[in-house]
């Protein structure tokens, strides 16, 4: 249930599956460790579906994948690594803190409140913000799903 509510958020606004899902797997009391290997087992389908569709649309950049993708590899295996030396009681609070800020941030981004956001692509300015973001969202992903 929690998957295909979570499914239904994500197809609806692009994003939110992770956030959503280990929300709905945190309630029902799942390990904090188990909700987040279990919603990254699920979303590899997704995203291999998604990455291929984007990639045959051609709206890949692979200069920014290229900034990317190292940092958030090894951002992702640091939360990861982080998620399960805490304490399962540690680790549910932390987590829900973070789900809550997550969550918030879907609900007042796609509200009817806010502007759509038009970029025009990489810019020499915004190029310094990828590898902390990279970094950052990796460890994010791997801990809140």
């Amino acid at each position: 249930m929690a998957g295909f509510l979570a499914q239904l958020v994500d197809g609806s606004l692009g994003m939110g599956f992770g956030v959503t899902a280990t929300t709905g797997l945190l309630a029902v009391g799942t390990v904090p460790v188990m909700a987040s290997a279990s919603v990254h087992l699920a979303k590899i389908g997704t995203a291999v579906a998604s990455g291929a569709s984007h990639w045959r649309m051609r709206n890949v950049d692979w200069r920014m994948v290229g900034w990317l993708a190292i940092p958030g590899g090894l951002g992702g295996f640091l939360g990861a690594t982080a998620l399960s030396s805490v304490a399962t009681g540690s680790a549910r609070a932390w987590m829900a803190v973070l789900l809550l800020v997550l969550g918030s941030y879907v609900v007042v981004r796609f509200s009817a409140w806010s502007r759509p956001v038009h970029g025009s692509g990489l810019t020499p300015a915004g190029r310094r913000w990828l590898v902390p973001l990279g970094g950052v969202g990796g460890f994010v992903d791997a801990v809140g799903g």
